[in-house]
């Protein structure tokens, strides 16, 4: 099967609505974006391969960057309550996948790029979860995101706060949970 935009917008809304979500009006943009960077670099092969890439992406936008294309994350300085950016404070992080800046020279992106096209974030954020995909091989389906969900930081089983397998758990519960239609089919 082919992934389509409407089926990556079912994974979206099925993992967090659009309603009284100031970004909502992104939602087909962003889900058009994944789509065609699903189709283009897939993280699993096989009939179902795109659609599993798709919730995998979902959910890591889910998880990163709350769906939000131009998110900015991982400040110098943060409020202790809540672990959101205080106002004036630099972000290291950026679009609803939380790239990190330092990535940018290795996945050839600028900050102006990964904020303002949808696609480049897209692409970067297959690139890296590809790269933790290849560096946690040796665990289960569940781990393989503990590298891109630590930073970078070397792929381990059971890292702080289980981030990766949270982020593989709602991928998995995601295709399990929304259907592919007749037309997703074709």
């Amino acid at each position: 099967m082919s992934v389509t935009d409407a089926y990556v917008l079912s994974l979206m809304l099925a993992g967090q609505p659009r309603e009284n979500i100031a970004w909502g009006d992104t939602y087909e943009t962003t889900a058009a974006a994944i789509a065609r960077g699903v189709k283009a670099n897939p993280l699993f092969a096989g009939i179902d391969g795109e659609e599993r890439t798709a919730a995998v992406l979902v959910s890591l936008g889910i998880f990163e960057g709350a769906l939000k294309p131009n998110a900015q994350g991982d400040c110098d300085r943060t409020n202790p309550v809540t672990g959101m950016c205080v106002p004036g404070s630099k972000p290291h992080s950026f679009c609803m996948f939380q790239i990190n800046e330092s990535n940018f020279n290795a996945l050839s992106v600028t900050k102006d790029e990964i904020l303002t096209d949808m696609n480049v974030c897209v692409g970067a954020a297959l690139r890296m979860a590809k790269a933790s995909f290849q560096a946690c091989s040796a665990f289960p389906i569940l781990d393989r995101l503990n590298q891109y969900a630590t930073g970078g930081r070397r792929c381990v089983a059971k890292v702080s706060s289980d981030k990766g397998v949270h982020r593989m758990r709602k991928a998995l519960w995601l295709f399990e949970h929304v259907p592919r239609t007749t037309s997703d089919a074709t």
